[in-house]
C-alpha cells in the first residue's frame, strides 16, 4: 500500500498527529510527543526513538506495559549487539525511506536464530518489528521502531509509518534549525519567540514585549507575521526582512522565520543604536568583503532595515540592496537573516 491509499480517515489522524508535533517547545517535548503519536496511530507493545553509533547509544522509549524493568535489565545486551538488526543494516545499504519490518528484509530469517534476536527480543516477546530511518550525522544512525509480541504489521501500517515519518522528519529538522538560528541571533541581543498560526505566542514569555498578556500578538506585529509567513512563488518559506515596528515600549525591529508548519520563530529587539563599535570589520573583509559592504552587514546583524542602514551610512537604499547581493554570495547565503546570523557565527 502507497501512502496514497491511506484512508480519509488515516489521513485525518496523520493531520492531527502532525499538529501534536508542531506544538513541541523542544527536543525532548518532541521525542515524547513523537512516541505518544506513534502508538496512537500504530498500535504496538514497543515504541523507540534511537541514536546509535559504535561509541554511544541512547534511545527514548514508550512502552505499553508498566514492565520497564524488564527493558532496562536487557538494555547492556541491546548497547552491545544493536547492529546486528538486519533493518539498521539495510537502512545503512540502501538509504531507504521507507518504514519495513523484518520480514521486509531479513531474507530467510536466519539473523533470528543470533544473539541479538534470543538474547534480547525473544526475551522481550518481541516477534516483529516496523522501524523508520531519521537522517542522522554521519556514523550515527537514528530512527523510530515499533516492536510487537503479535501479529506482524500490514501495508496500511507500514504506509502510516512512512507518512508519519516525513512529519517527524520536518519537525526534528526545523527544532535544530531554530536552535542554533536561536543560540546565533541571541547573542546580538535579538530575542525568539514562538508563533502559532492564530497569531497568538506560542511559548511562555512571561514578559514579551510583541504581545499582550494574553499572549495575543500587538497589530502591528500581527500584521508583520501575517506578510512575511506567506510562500515564495515557488512554494518556499523564506525569512523576512527586519521590519520596524511601534510598540507600548517603543520602536521595535522584527522578522519571521516561517517554516512549512506552525510554529514560526519572531526576532525583535530594540530599535537598532549606532553604535556598531563591537564589529571587527577586519574579520569581514578577511572573508572577501569591501570596507563598505563590511559596515553594511554589521548593521545588518543589528537588525537594521534597509533604510536606517542606508540612512547611517550616507547612501541611497539601492545602493544597499546592491551591496547585500555581493554579501550574500560572499557568505554563501540566500537571505538577510542568514546572511546576519552567518555573520554573528563567524564573529562570536
Amino acid at each position: 500500500m502507497e501512502v496514497a491509499d491511506l484512508s480519509l480517515d488515516d489521513v485525518d489522524a496523520l493531520l492531527a498527529a502532525a499538529l501534536v508535533l508542531g506544538d513541541a517547545h523542544d527536543r525532548e517535548d518532541l521525542l515524547q510527543r513523537i512516541l505518544e503519536q506513534t502508538s496512537t496511530l500504530i498500535p504496538a507493545d514497543l515504541c523507540t526513538f534511537n541514536w546509535l553509533s559504535s561509541s554511544h547509544v541512547d534511545y527514548v522509549v514508550r512502552l505499553a506495559t508498566p514492565e520497564a524493568h524488564r527493558y532496562d535489565d536487557l538494555r547492556p545486551i541491546f548497547d552491545r549487539l544493536w547492529n546486528d538488526n538486519p533493518l539498521i543494516d539495510h537502512f545503512e545499504r540502501t538509504g531507504d525511506t521507507r518504514a519495513l519490518t523484518w520480514a521486509d528484509v531479513e531474507g530467510d530469517g536466519a539473523w533470528r536464530s543470533g544473539p541479538l534476536f534470543r538474547e534480547y527480543y525473544e526475551v522481550l516477546g518481541v516477534r516483529h518489528q516496523l522501524a523508520l530511518r531519521v537522517p542522522s550525522p554521519p556514523g550515527t544512525v537514528a530512527g523510530l521502531a515499533c516492536s510487537r509480541a503479535a501479529v506482524d504489521f500490514n501495508d496500511r501500517e507500514r504506509a502510516l509509518l512512512t507518512a508519519f515519518g516525513r512529519h517527524v522528519i520536518a519537525r526534528n529538522g526545523q527544532l535544530a534549525e531554530h536552535a542554533g538560528l536561536r543560540a546565533a541571533m541571541g547573542r546580538r541581543g535579538w530575542r525568539t519567540h514562538l508563533v502559532g498560526a492564530d497569531g497568538t505566542l506560542a511559548d511562555e514569555s512571561e514578559d514579551a514585549v510583541v504581545a499582550d498578556a494574553s499572549g495575543i500578538l500587538y497589530p502591528s506585529v500581527a500584521d508583520l507575521v501575517e506578510r512575511q509567513r506567506a510562500t515564495t512563488g515557488d512554494g518556499r518559506s523564506v525569512p523576512g526582512d527586519p521590519e520596524e515596528v511601534e510598540l507600548p515600549d517603543g520602536p521595535f525591529v522584527a522578522f519571521l522565520v516561517p517554516s512549512a508548519m506552525p510554529p514560526y520563530l519572531l526576532f525583535e529587539r530594540p530599535l537598532a543604536s549606532e553604535d556598531h563599535s563591537d564589529f571587527d570589520s577586519a574579520m569581514l573583509r578577511a572573508l572577501g568583503l569591501s570596507a563598505r559592504e563590511s559596515e553594511v552587514v554589521s548593521r545588518l546583524a543589528t537588525g537594521a532595515t534597509n533604510r536606517q542602514i542606508a540612512d547611517s551610512l550616507g547612501i541611497a537604499v539601492g545602493t544597499v540592496k546592491k551591496h547585500l547581493q555581493r554579501v550574500f554570495a560572499v557568505l554563501g547565503v540566500e537571505t538577510r537573516a542568514a546572511a546576519a546570523a552567518k555573520a554573528v557565527r563567524l564573529l562570536r
